[in-house]
C-alpha cells in the first residue's frame, strides 16, 4: 500500500498511527478539526490521517452517554467530516467548519456504561463503519503476523515468531484463503508449531463438557469469599463429574474442552501436545541444574505433613521446588524486580537454566498464543517494556542479567520435581488467566481437578492450560519420577501491560472469531 510518503512499513504506521489518534482525540477535547491538528504535525501522511480521524469520531460518537464520566460534551448530530477537506468546502462537500466537530452513523453505540456511573464497565462497543475505506485496509496491513509488534531482545523475538507462526497455521485450518506467512523458524520448530495446532484443533473439534454455573461467579462465592459464605453457596456449584464406586473422580485420557454457563473456556487438556525430543531436552537441562552444587532447588519446610516428597536411588534428579520469576512484587518494595535466585552464588546454575531451556520455553509460549492470544500479547508487552527501560524495577541490574535469556511470554514459572501437590489454586495468577501446567518424566500421574470433578492423565508431554487461579488442581503421588512446571504471571505484573485489556477468559465465541468467522453453533452453545 502505498502513501504520499512511500510504503507504509506496519509497524512504523502503527506508532504513527497511535500518535494520530491521541493528537486527533485531543483535538476533539479542545473543540477543534481534527484533520487540521494533524495537517500540523505531518501534512504527507494522509492515509494515517484520515484513518486516525475515521476511528476517533466513530469512538467519540459512542460515549455521549458516558460524557459525564469525566469526558467532554460533544455534539454528534450531522456529517462525518471529509478527511481530506477540513474547513474549506472545496476541498470536501462534507467538511465542516474548524471548531465544530461532528459526525452521523446511526447505530454506533457503548454498552454497559451507566450515566453519571464512574465504576460502570464497558461490555461491547457496537462500531459501524469504523473499518471502511482506508482504514479498513490500513487495519488489515497492521495485522500481518511476519512482521514484529513489538520491540523485544532476539530471545523473545522467537517466542513472537513462533507462536505468530502457530496462529497463522490454525487459522489456516478454518480459512483455506489465509496465506502461511513468510518465516525464519526453524523445520524443527515449524514441526513443534504443527502438532500444537493439531492437538488443539482436535480439543476444539471435540464436544467441550459444559459447566451450570460461570467462572466468575465461582471465584466470588467459593475464592473470594468468607468461609461462611462459601458454605452457604457452595451447593450452587456442584462438580461436573461424579465420583465412582471407588471414590476416585473419573479419568480423562484424550484431548478435551471445558466452558461455563456463559461459554467462556475454563480449561484445555492437550496431551501429547509436545514432543518426546522436547520433553528430553527439558529433563537434560533439570538434571545439570538438580545436580549443581549451588541449585536453588529445595525441599521447603511448610511443606511437612502437607505435599509428600518421593525419594528413590533410581531417581535422575533431586526431589524439591523452587519459583523463578522474571518480575513479580516482593513484600514491603514497591517496585517489582527478578528473583533473588538469580543473585549470589545461585546464580549460575539458575541463569545457565534458562539459557539451556530458551527454545522450549519458546514452544510453551506457541501454546498460549493459540489457546489465550490476549495474554500471549499481554506477556510480550511486557518483556517490551522491560527490554526498553519502561518499567521502574527494584534491581535493575539483576534483571539485565536475565532478560536476555528469558523467553516465556509467562513471568513467573515453578519446578516441582518428585513431589505430591494437593488441591489448591495458584493465588498469584488473576482468575481469568490461564496458567499452564506441563507434567514430564517416567510415570502414569494423575492430576486432579475437584471442581471440575475430574482427574486428568498426565504422562510425558502432557499440558493442561486453565484458569487455576479459579479451580483449584492437584498433582497426586505417582510410581516414577514426576516433574511439573507451572506458568503464570502475577495479577499486579499484567497490570503493567498496556494491552492488558481483556480480563476475562476466551468464550468459544470470542476465541473463535479470533481465528475465522464462521459459525460457533455447531459446538451447540451460546456464548
Amino acid at each position: 500500500m502505498q502513501g504520499q510518503s512511500g510504503d507504509i512499513r506496519p509497524k512504523d504506521a502503527s506508532q504513527r498511527l497511535a500518535s494520530y489518534i491521541r493528537i486527533a482525540t485531543n483535538a476533539l477535547k479542545n473543540g477543534m478539526d481534527p484533520n487540521e491538528a494533524l495537517r500540523e504535525v505531518d501534512a504527507d501522511d494522509l492515509h494515517l490521517q484520515e484513518a486516525a480521524v475515521q476511528i476517533v469520531l466513530i469512538l467519540w460518537k459512542a460515549v455521549p452517554k458516558a460524557n459525564s464520566i469525566g469526558s467532554p460534551s460533544v455534539e454528534t448530530s450531522g456529517t462525518l467530516p471529509d478527511t481530506t477537506g477540513g474547513g474549506d468546502p472545496s476541498r470536501g462537500p462534507n467538511a465542516n467548519p474548524v471548531g465544530s466537530p461532528s459526525i452521523e452513523m446511526p447505530g454506533t453505540s457503548l454498552n454497559g456504561v451507566g450515566e453519571g456511573d464512574p465504576s460502570s464497565t464497558v461490555i461491547e462497543w457496537f462500531l459501524p463503519g469504523i473499518l471502511s475505506g482506508n482504514s479498513a485496509s490500513l487495519f488489515s496491513l497492521f495485522l500481518m503476523p511476519p512482521i514484529p509488534s513489538f520491540d523485544l531482545t532476539d530471545g523473545a523475538r522467537l517466542t513472537e515468531a513462533f507462536g505468530r507462526y502457530c496462529q497463522n497455521t490454525l487459522r489456516r485450518r478454518f480459512d483455506s484463503k489465509v496465506v502461511p506467512i513468510p518465516t525464519d523458524i526453524t523445520p524443527g520448530l515449524r514441526a513443534e508449531g504443527v502438532q500444537i495446532v493439531n492437538v488443539v484443533e482436535k480439543a476444539w473439534d471435540g464436544m467441550p463438557l459444559v459447566l451450570k454455573w460461570n467462572l466468575s461467579d465461582y471465584f466470588r462465592d467459593q475464592v473470594n469469599a468468607s468461609e461462611s459464605h462459601r458454605r452457604e453457596t457452595q451447593h450452587r456449584y456442584a462438580p461436573l463429574g461424579k465420583r465412582c464406586s471407588t471414590g476416585l473422580l473419573p479419568l480423562i485420557t484424550d484431548t478435551q474442552l471445558f466452558v461455563d454457563a456463559s461459554g467462556n473456556v475454563g480449561l484445555w487438556y492437550l496431551p501429547g501436545i509436545l514432543s518426546r525430543q522436547r520433553e528430553e531436552n527439558m529433563l537434560r537441562a533439570l538434571k545439570a541444574f538438580s545436580d549443581h552444587a549451588q541449585t536453588c532447588l529445595a525441599k521447603l519446610p511448610e511443606d511437612e505433613g502437607l505435599n509428600r516428597y518421593q525419594e528413590s536411588p533410581s531417581f535422575a534428579l533431586a526431589s524439591g521446588v523452587t519459583s523463578l520469576s522474571l518480575l513479580k512484587y516482593a513484600p514491603s518494595i514497591n517496585r517489582p524486580g527478578a528473583s533473588r535466585e538469580f543473585l549470589g552464588s545461585s546464580a549460575p546454575p539458575t541463569l545457565q537454566l534458562l539459557q539451556d531451556t530458551m527454545e522450549t520455553f519458546v514452544v510453551l509460549g506457541g501454546i498460549i498464543a493459540v489457546t489465550q492470544p490476549w495474554l500471549f500479547d499481554a506477556g510480550l508487552s511486557i518483556l517490551e517494556m522491560l527490554h526498553g527501560r519502561r518499567i521502574p524495577v527494584s534491581d535493575p541490574i539483576n534483571l539485565r542479567r536475565v532478560i536476555g535469556f528469558w523467553t516465556s511470554p509467562f513471568t513467573t514459572f515453578d519446578l516441582i520435581i518428585n513431589r505430591e501437590t494437593v488441591p489448591q489454586r495458584n493465588i498469584q495468577s488473576p482468575w481469568w488467566a490461564y496458567d499452564l501446567v506441563w507434567t514430564l518424566g517416567n510415570h502414569n500421574g494423575r492430576l486432579e481437578c475437584p471442581g471440575l470433578g475430574y482427574r486428568f492423565l498426565v504422562q510425558g508431554g502432557t499440558i493442561l492450560v486453565g484458569v487455576f487461579g479459579c479451580l483449584e488442581f492437584g498433582i497426586a503421588p505417582s510410581r516414577g519420577e514426576q516433574v511439573n512446571i507451572i506458568c503464570s504471571s502475577y495479577e499486579k505484573v499484567l497490570d503493567l501491560s498496556p494491552h492488558h485489556f481483556n480480563p476475562n477468559p476466551p468464550t468459544l465465541s470470542k476465541w473463535q472469531r479470533f481465528f475465522s468467522q464462521s459459525d460457533v453453533q455447531a459446538h451447540g452453545i451460546s456464548s
